[in-house]
């Protein structure tokens, strides 16, 4: 059966079109908030989090010798961060005595308040909760690794940081941290790769938007296509996956972006994530105006493949493949099995849709 884990990132990643940002400019700051940070990477030293309120739990006793935290950054708005919430109380149910949860949310306290104090969050987020309206937290973590994404979460020990990415990549590299196996110096000089890139990419933002702007859709893809060869290995499948987007809809080139996917599904056979993800954005995004249906279905098989078929969220994409492609009698029969692989948490969704196919309506595309 599918891991809550795997469903969940595949959800997330259908939001990266979506380029969830903090939106710093949006928040005011004093002068002495103002100083500039210290950059920070992996083996850097942790700072004592700046926390105003604790809406769940407590405040831990920060960094005790041999313990283990994660600090986690995301907020009541943002969907990923939402999606990652159950796996991230798992992970706290899991470690209880080795590692320290910490959820940190830079907006007011009444309405971080007013968004767990639900049936639904109180299940759903069952570790340390709080709020850093004045983004002091923010500045020491966020900005000073220059992560502009949520959710965040940095894996601290022995007051070190070890890891830094999305919450729902890091079960591997905490179990290997919690038991002292973590190779650190091996992952910063990943980390630090993706970080230069990243700072490239900020720096870029301006010339984009002026491109945006112009219309040049030529010069925006020129510059991805720079920032794709100079990436680190690991990190350019999800950059071509931005550019296959980004010719399906705003730069209107339906024959290059197919083009490129196919080079994408080739190249990334064994991902069933970047293969799901890109079969969702065919048939579900509204912002695709030329729908290649065969694309997303070739796409949905080969990451029902990679996924040995015990993905319900890759199921679910079939389904809706199949639906798109007239076949609706394969879109129910992929929905059922979708139902049945899926995770009781996950399960309702799931149902909703099957009840819509077999009412012979389609979902609304998002």
């Amino acid at each position: 059966m599918t891991t809550i884990a795997s469903m969940l990132a595949l959800r997330s990643a259908r939001f990266a079109a979506l380029s969830l940002l903090f939106a710093a400019g949006a928040h005011a700051q004093d002068a002495a908030n103002e100083a500039k940070v210290e950059p920070m990477s992996i083996g850097s030293p942790a700072p004592r989090p700046e926390i105003e309120k604790f809406v769940r739990g407590a405040e831990p006793k920060w960094f005790e010798p041999g313990k283990v935290y994660v600090i986690e950054f995301w907020a009541t708005w943002c969907g990923p961060c939402r999606m990652s919430m159950p796996h991230i109380s798992d992970v706290a149910d899991k470690y209880k005595d080795k590692v320290v949860v910490v959820g940190v949310s830079d907006e007011k306290v009444d309405t971080v308040t007013k968004f767990l104090d639900t049936d639904e969050w109180k299940q759903k987020a069952r570790y340390n909760l709080c709020t850093d309206p004045d983004r002091s937290t923010h500045r020491q973590y966020m900005e000073a690794a220059a992560q502009n994404g949520i959710p965040t979460a940095f894996v601290v020990k022995d007051q070190k940081v070890q890891w830094i990415g999305h919450p729902m990549s890091m079960d591997e590299p905490l179990a290997k941290i919690v038991d002292g196996s973590w190779d650190a110096a091996k992952y910063k000089a990943e980390f630090d790769a993706e970080t230069a890139l990243a700072r490239k990419q900020m720096e870029r933002r301006s010339a984009m938007a002026k491109a945006r702007k112009a219309g040049d859709w030529d010069a925006i893809v020129k510059m991805m296509d720079e920032d794709i060869a100079a990436a680190p290995e690991r990190a350019k499948s999800s950059m071509m996956v931005s550019k296959f987007q980004l010719l399906l809809t705003d730069a209107n080139k339906p024959a290059d972006g197919y083009a490129l996917g196919r080079e994408i599904m080739a190249a990334n056979k064994d991902n069933a994530m970047v293969l799901n993800q890109m079969a969702w954005f065919v048939v579900d995004s509204a912002r695709v105006k030329d729908r290649d249906v065969v694309f997303a279905m070739e796409a949905a098989k080969a990451a029902v493949t990679a996924s040995k078929g015990e993905d319900a969220a890759i199921m679910d994409t079939m389904a809706r493949a199949c639906w798109e492609s007239g076949d609706k009698a394969k879109a129910v029969e992929w929905q059922k099995k979708a139902v049945e692989k899926a995770d009781a948490e996950m399960a309702a969704d799931l149902k909703e849709t099957l009840k819509k196919y077999e009412g012979g309506e389609a979902p609304a595309s998002t």
